[in-house]
């Protein structure tokens, strides 16, 4: 794929700006957002291309505000992009191929914002690949088939054109997966392309799905969906990002509850599950949509794990749910809420998988909502309300670990003419040299987790370029946590309603020094560290109960340290009370004895096993 030109970088940059002032938001300002792209040995690269992608990790799919920005290294290996605040972005770099076509990348950053720097270490290198897709011409009513590279969230987007041969060129960089798409756009299938080989899109299979009410009545207009895939997030801090679900509508049931449909699938999904998902969801108004088909091996009627009906039809029993309901007061015009629901795909034994999904609405003028399509049963719900940008900040609530929303939102606890308490929270962030962290992005989390997972209750929150975010905040105790390159802060808080300003400082990391030599005693350069083991203590304690869920954040800057020329290297790291971490240095051809993370003065010397 050809990279983009600085013409198209500049067209991407004002049809974002555009479409905010087109929608009726307030038109945001740019920041000026730098990185350095680097080789192995910090030598900068020239002519990379880095591309930022943005959106705000917690909201329903990428239903929020989504920003790609592609931009150019110069001959100093810098390169600077205009990024939208209040974003959490990451960035990557791809180089020139040489002349074999292998080029230099760099694998996604953490999480950044808009105003701030990051260096970017070109350690990998692939080229671009070549993939047919065998099996299309049984879709060919469906066609002509359309074909995407789709990169994980936030990430970009790109139609494929097959060459002459057939065959799709896969750019190089990260790779992504290969979404096929019917003639009108809609997603059909799903598949990890890899760098070379071949696809095979499987044929239609038809299937009769039968929607019916609780007393077995047949329910007309239900609408049927597929779920072909989920696009997740990028994998660089070990928590959890609401996924992108990628829908097909198949249609609506007729007069008799029933809808002949077809989908992709290598046998009969009724007789035989060894071929992937084919997982289908029905709902109608008032009744929620409920889960039956394939997934991940299991077969499922009615979101609970079952045999696979003897017939020729998959049976939905839709049951009414109450709606939930809520009020925010005045609001402005275009606001919504979200939804992010840990479902519920029950097991054996009452046993069940957690299956996120997701739920929006519109707030309507008076600041009420309605959800009136959510599941009587869940694991656990967390409301995030989406004002149009530029509106100032909008209130947060922890994740509730039942079917209810949040208390300041009940529609009685509202007045008309005053809204809730909420604590509006300035935190204001130094980094560990004593000024503004600034493009940070940091984490809140609330202390009382009540059964949810810390994966699924974090929100990552963008700092500006004075290294400071607005915060309205539902009253109670939360968990702040951030580190960058050299520093970390992690505190508790218990904000009451009111105006709070919250200063905090980032003290240094603690390093563990080390230096690796060979069995000569020659250093050994050009090594990366391996985590080979982590052992947990459980803890009540909220912050280290956090600290303990972003170890892997923590360790994600690994990813880019090398021993250098004398064999040595430090390891910044997080202390994390109650886990004790084993790792070595591995290398083309050896690798080193385990060592217990630990903080060192000295360098300690490492060998091969």
């Amino acid at each position: 794929m050809p990279r983009p030109s600085a013409a198209c970088i500049a067209v991407l940059a004002l049809a974002v700006a555009a479409l905010a002032q087109g929608s009726g938001a307030i038109a945001v300002e740019r920041r000026a957002t730098f990185v350095r792209v680097e080789i192995a040995d910090g030598a900068p690269l020239a002519g990379a291309t880095v591309t930022f992608a943005g959106h705000m990790p917690h909201l329903v799919g990428a239903s929020g505000p989504t920003d790609v920005v592609h931009v150019q290294a110069d001959e100093r290996g810098r390169a600077q992009a205009k990024l939208l605040p209040g974003l959490c972005y990451v960035a990557w770099a791809v180089g020139a191929p040489d002349g074999e076509g292998s080029a230099p990348y760099s694998q996604p950053t953490s999480w950044l914002a808009a105003g701030g720097v990051a260096t970017l270490r070109t350690l990998q290198r692939s080229t671009a690949g070549s993939v047919r897709v065998a099996g299309t011409a049984a879709w060919a009513h469906r066609g002509p088939l359309r074909y995407v590279h789709v990169a994980s969230l936030p990430g970009p987007e790109d139609e494929l054109t097959p060459a002459a041969d057939g065959a799709l060129t896969i750019p190089a960089g990260p790779t992504g997966w290969l979404e096929i798409r019917t003639a009108d756009g809609a997603p059909l299938w799903w598949g990890f392309p890899g760098r070379s080989g071949e696809l095979t899109l499987p044929p239609p299979r038809a299937l009769r799905v039968l929607a019916k009410d609780e007393k077995g009545a047949p329910i007309a207009g239900a609408t049927v969906r597929q779920r072909i895939a989920r696009r997740g997030a990028w994998n660089i801090d070990g928590l959890g990002a609401v996924a992108e679900d990628r829908w097909r509508v198949l249609g609506t049931t007729g007069d008799d509850g029933s809808l002949a449909i077809e989908a992709p699938y290598a046998a009969d999904p009724l007789r035989d599950q060894k071929h992937g998902d084919l997982l289908l969801f029905v709902g109608a108004p008032g009744r929620p949509a409920v889960a039956g088909g394939v997934s991940t091996g299991d077969f499922f009627v009615d979101d609970r794990k079952a045999t696979p009906p003897t017939g020729d039809a998959l049976v939905f029993t839709l049951r009414p749910a109450p709606p939930l309901a809520g009020a925010l007061g005045k609001v402005a015009p275009g606001t919504e809420v979200h939804l992010a629901a840990v479902c519920k795909l029950y097991l054996d034994r009452g046993s069940y998988r957690h299956d996120a999904r997701g739920y929006r609405a519109v707030v309507a003028v008076d600041g009420t909502f309605v959800f009136d399509d959510v599941p009587a049963e869940v694991h656990a719900l967390r409301l995030s309300v989406v004002p149009p940008a530029g509106q100032g900040p909008a209130p947060m609530f922890p994740m509730r670990s039942a079917r209810e929303l949040p208390p300041e939102v009940a529609p009685d606890a509202v007045a008309p003419t005053k809204e809730p308490g909420y604590a509006d929270v300035t935190l204001r962030l130094a980094d560990a040299r004593g000024g503004p962290a600034r493009g940070l992005v940091g984490y809140l989390i609330p202390a009382s987790q009540q059964g949810v997972f810390v994966r699924d209750s974090s929100v990552r929150v963008p700092l500006d370029s004075r290294g400071e975010a607005q915060l309205r905040l539902a009253p109670g105790e939360w968990v702040v946590v951030a580190w960058s390159a050299d520093g970390y802060c992690a505190e508790v808080f218990e904000w009451a309603a009111g105006r709070i300003e919250a200063p905090l400082a980032m003290r240094h990391q603690p390093r563990m020094r080390l230096q690796l030599k060979g069995a000569d005693g020659a250093p050994i350069a050009g090594a990366w560290v391996a985590t080979r083991g982590t052992s947990t203590r459980g803890t009540n304690d909220p912050l280290q109960s956090a600290l303990q869920q972003l170890r892997h954040a923590s360790h994600w800057q690994w990813s880019e340290l090398r021993t250098d020329a004398e064999g040595r290297v430090e390891l910044p790291f997080v202390p994390v009370e109650g886990m004790s971490v084993k790792l070595g240095l591995t290398w083309d051809g050896g690798a080193s004895e385990d060592l217990v993370l630990e903080a060192t003065d000295d360098w300690v010397v490492v060998q091969p096993k």
